[in-house]
């Protein structure tokens, strides 16, 4: 299974926040028109300054795990998604966050 996050600027405590598990095989169908940025640890975004509690997450993460990998997620962990607001991957995916 992958997991979905949605990530907030900045960084410390709150700034992820997991909102699905999809099959990777669904997930790679649907985000395979996004081009994707790898990253071995889980990403922070603008790490300069602390999360504020009140923004709204801006950015897509794929979490792919061990044994999930496939020719589009060829390694284990995150994938930023480029140009997919989370309220268009929420749309996507039937989430409600």
């Amino acid at each position: 299974m992958a997991n979905i996050h949605f990530l907030k600027e900045g960084s410390g405590e709150g700034y992820a926040k997991r909102v699905h598990i999809s099959p990777i095989t669904e997930a790679t169908e649907k985000l395979s028109k996004f081009s994707a940025q790898y990253s071995k640890t889980g990403p922070i975004i603008n790490s300069d300054f602390p999360v504020s509690k009140n923004s709204s997450p801006k950015h897509v993460v794929l979490e792919v795990e061990t044994g999930e990998e496939n020719s589009r997620y060829s390694r284990t962990g995150y994938y930023i998604i480029a140009g997919l607001a989370p309220i268009d991957c929420a749309a996507m995916f039937g989430i409600y966050y």
